[in-house]
């Protein structure tokens, strides 16, 4: 009686295969797609199983420790991204800040701290304009990716997407000179309006749609933030002269 099999080919496809005995009855005869393959049953083994990535069932990540799975695993990824196969892993693992919004408590803070300081420190190095080209930048790819996975988990403002905060924070520091007094205060005033959400954030957030909606809110959040810090330190600079 033959026995049918599912069996994951080089290229990730699983094809159907058909184990029958061979006409001399001691050698199984494998068969896929019209090319009879003969082997031995003793060796068809159930292939092992790897850990899912969050969101992302159907893409997993080789068992165990073998470094040259992980080696392969991972530049199969790469290949996916860049073949466009795995774009939308690379869109949400941009959405999520590096995974960073999974944190528990407060991942818009930990996105802030951890993504948006070091990277604002970076861009500021390359001068203004380039900053505020790099702020652009970020926004974009906040709209994009953040649109996705809106759209793909049907769910308004996911709670672990923090790419918006990351852009709002860097709006925050536009045309502020890079010190530690700065960035603290920039950072406490950016989670503040983004908490508080004055008017026209909580608008903005509710009638733009997809990644609009989600970036928008924390930009206008990052702009109060700085009109609030720019007034901070003018108003620092005056007690420190009179």
């Amino acid at each position: 009686m033959p026995v049918h099999l599912r069996l994951p080919t080089a290229r990730g496809l699983d094809r159907q295969f058909c184990l029958r005995p061979s006409p001399d009855r001691h050698v199984p005869v494998l068969q896929g797609c019209g090319c009879p393959i003969q082997a031995d049953s003793r060796q068809l083994r159930k292939p092992r199983q790897g850990l899912a990535l969050p969101h992302h069932p159907g893409l997993t990540a080789p068992a165990g420790r073998n470094t040259g799975q992980m080696a392969r695993f991972l530049l199969m990824l790469v290949q996916g991204i860049l073949k466009g196969r795995s774009l939308g892993t690379f869109l949400h693992w941009l959405a999520t800040g590096s995974y960073i919004g999974y944190l528990p408590a407060a991942p818009g803070t930990w996105a802030t701290l951890l993504l948006g300081v070091p990277l604002c420190v970076a861009l500021k190095q390359l001068g203004e304009p380039l900053y505020v080209f790099g702020c652009l930048a970020v926004a974009a790819v906040s709209v994009v990716s953040s649109g996705f996975v809106e759209g793909r988990l049907q769910e308004k403002d996911p709670p672990f997407v923090v790419i918006d905060e990351v852009a709002g924070f860097l709006a925050s520091m536009i045309l502020v000179p890079l010190s530690l007094v700065p960035l603290v205060v920039a950072c406490a005033f950016f989670r503040l309006f983004d908490i508080v959400k004055p008017p026209p954030i909580k608008k903005l957030e509710q009638r733009c749609p997809g990644g609009w909606g989600i970036t928008l809110d924390d930009l206008v959040a990052g702009l109060y933030a700085n009109l609030a810090l720019q007034s901070f330190l003018y108003f620092v600079t005056l007690c420190r002269h009179s």
